[in-house]
């Protein structure tokens, strides 16, 4: 039960990235930061660049995708999700889900040519580790290896304008029905920008990414559904024991959302504005921990516990509303 509305927050973003995989989000080449031969040519692609974009892995088919996004040093972080309804079992009659959240920073971003770059990966690490299993409302979850990211740590990346022969069938497999997705039909050249895994054969498109606030608002949104489910088994709870974990529960889920939007702060605000916002956030963390401490040293009682988690959880949400607003 401790992870059960991580999971189910977890599930809800993979569910974001799914709409995407069947097309419910388009590329839009109007958009891109290179866009035209002259752009290419006239300065080097950074990380800034590609982090104005969200990366997938899919068929295109949906059921399954890796999605992640670049910030604007070259760290990443994002999730891979499949799942099998067919497999199930005593304990999970709902089916399967197999399923990672990584993290890891792409270095050493060299020019080839005017369309094409190569790229380093390191530290990729997994918040879970890989085939650990546990089964929550009738799911069994089993977390794995990023599906896409495997076998190599280089990557090339090739920018809109490439030609698209300059791509082995394999790679262009993967990003065809996204490249192709415009009123032209079928193109002679990329209209986004893609990584390629040459090593497994794999094309890794790109989609324009939501602004930074949108991405808190969304963000946020999806951790608020997972913490109002919590707090709904709270009140049905009828053991303080049961009520101390949901109440842990709504602490976990809104110091996960914090961790997200304070991310998206980091990198979307200006050196100067940063520091102002993280004395603040200093501040904020010991009035937090203050007032829950204050709850356990004036209330001895059985509830001491989930009313120090629940004061907590509540400042945390409100404190994930004002750093969103930052990035208005």
């Amino acid at each position: 039960m401790k992870n059960k509305f991580i999971i189910l927050t977890i599930a809800g973003l993979l569910l974001v990235s799914l709409a995407a995989c069947r097309n419910e989000k388009t590329s839009n080449a109007d958009q891109n930061t290179f866009n035209t031969t002259a752009d290419n040519q006239s300065r080097d692609l950074t990380f800034e660049d590609l982090s104005h974009y969200a990366f997938q892995f899919c068929s295109g088919a949906g059921g399954w995708s890796t999605d992640f996004e670049i910030e604007k040093d070259g760290s990443f972080k994002g999730n891979y999700h499949d799942s099998d309804m067919g497999d199930t079992g005593d304990d999970y009659e709902n089916g399967t889900m197999y399923l990672c959240s990584f993290s890891g920073k792409f270095t050493d971003l060299t020019k080839i040519n005017d369309y094409t770059y190569q790229m380093k990966m390191e530290n990729l690490t997994y918040d879970e580790t890989p085939g650990k299993e546990e089964i929550a409302d009738g799911v069994k979850y089993i977390y794995t290896d990023v599906y896409g990211l495997e076998g190599t740590d280089t990557f090339k990346v090739y920018l809109p304008g490439a030609p698209v022969r300059d791509l082995s069938e394999d790679v262009y497999f993967w990003v065809r029905w996204a490249n192709d997705d415009s009123e032209e039909g079928t193109q002679d050249t990329l209209t986004i920008p893609i990584i390629v895994n040459e090593e497994m054969g794999y094309g890794i498109y790109s989609y324009e990414r939501q602004t930074p606030y949108e991405e808190a608002q969304s963000t946020l949104n999806t951790y608020q559904a997972s913490y109002d489910a919590a707090e709904e088994e709270l009140k049905k709870a009828t053991l303080q024991s049961r009520m101390d974990d949901y109440a842990m529960q709504m602490y976990d889920i809104s110091d996960s959302c914090l961790n997200e939007i304070w991310n998206l702060v980091k990198y979307n605000t200006s050196e100067e504005k940063f520091n102002e916002i993280l004395i603040e956030q200093r501040k904020w963390i010991a009035d937090k921990e203050a007032a829950g401490n204050e709850i356990l040293d004036q209330n001895d009682g059985s509830s001491a516990q989930m009313d120090s988690s629940l004061k907590m959880a509540e400042l945390t949400m409100e404190r994930c509303e004002e750093l969103a607003d930052y990035l208005k």
